[in-house]
């Protein structure tokens, strides 16, 4: 059977942030998939939902039950599609992906498809490097998600890069067992495929899944007197810890509910 590949996402935008790389890089939107869909937030700008569906992009009002929901609607438009290489990735990620790391990025689905044995889930984690350029709260707090989701799987994994790869029967799998509300989805996606083969399970690691989202605050980080300031200010705050240390634990909480008892093959 050929290859049918697709994109799915997540859009909220309410800045049109978004909007300025997605029309630069439309073109090899275009040509990387056959088929792609966005789940957008109510909220997101108009601009960034015209630069959507001038790059082919199907785009939606997602689901109000939160991102979860969203992220199962978009896989599930593509899988609909017929698709069976379906990269999930939210979509500031992958704009940032293709500007910084370009050839790591469509070089990535061939990767994928000629491991062996075929896998049906692939986990896009970060390299040590990648990783370590996110602002300080994230990494302990995805650190935290990370140990947790390692010892569920008895290997070394990253979950938490909001980017994803999942094969047709590895989407028919997820979709019909996922229920989660939140990020936790996660967790609970590869906890589904695991559960069912082990085997078919794969961590990639990956340089382009840096940290994404200074790139589309230029003006906010000079204001601040640059990067390191702008990322102090925007995410050492208690709001944040306590935001991201509450996903953490929704997270693995939901990898231990899919497993059942926490004991994996």
């Amino acid at each position: 059977m050929p290859l049918t590949r697709a994109l799915a996402t997540t859009v909220h935008d309410p800045d049109a942030r978004l909007a300025e790389l997605l029309l630069k890089h439309a073109d090899n939107l275009r040509g990387a998939y056959m088929h792609a869909a966005a789940a957008v937030t109510a909220r997101t700008s108009g601009k960034t939902l015209d630069a959507l569906r001038s790059a082919g992009i199907e785009a939606f009002v997602g689901d109000s039950a939160g991102i979860g929901a969203s992220r199962r609607l978009a896989v599930a438009t593509v899988a609909d599609k017929g698709a069976n290489s379906i990269h999930y990735c939210d979509l500031d990620r992958w704009l940032h992906w293709r500007e910084s790391w370009p050839q790591e990025l469509s070089g990535l689905l061939a990767r994928l498809e000629k491991s062996r044995p075929a896998p049906m889930y692939a986990c896009l984690g970060r390299t040590t490097r990648a990783f370590g350029t996110h602002p300080k709260v994230q990494v302990a707090c995805e650190d935290a998600t990370n140990r947790g989701v390692s010892a569920a799987f008895r290997r070394r994994s990253d979950v938490t890069a909001g980017s994803a790869w999942l094969s047709a029967d590895g989407a028919r799998l997820v979709l019909s067992r996922s229920v989660e509300s939140s990020n936790a989805t996660d967790g609970e996606w590869p906890a589904i495929a695991w559960l069912h083969d082990p085997r078919r399970v794969l961590q990639t690691w990956c340089e382009g899944l840096e940290f994404e989202t200074a790139t589309f605050h230029s003006a906010e980080v000079e204001a601040a007197g640059g990067r390191d300031e702008w990322i102090r200010a925007t995410y050492d705050t208690p709001a944040s810890w306590a935001h991201r240390l509450g996903l953490a634990s929704a997270t693995v909480a939901a990898v231990v509910r899919v497993l059942g008892t926490g004991e994996t093959a």
